[in-house]
């Protein structure tokens, strides 16, 4: 009995381990697509002042 429970044992700590796993990878992703939006993001207002300077610089 004491080696079924030990087994029991080691196989529900595998399981949260695997959860553990699975959680870390989502929030990795998640942090990684939350970055590069973010970039996205910067590198689209640096082309919207680009664009909105040239627009000046062709009105004067």
């Amino acid at each position: 009995m004491k080696v079924l429970q030990n087994i029991q044992n080691d196989l529900a700590q595998q399981k949260q381990d695997m959860e553990d796993i699975e959680e870390n990878i989502k929030e990795t992703i998640n942090k990684n697509i939350d970055e590069k939006f973010n970039q996205m993001e910067i590198t689209l207002n640096q082309l919207k002042l680009k664009i909105e300077a040239q627009q000046k610089l062709l009105i004067f």
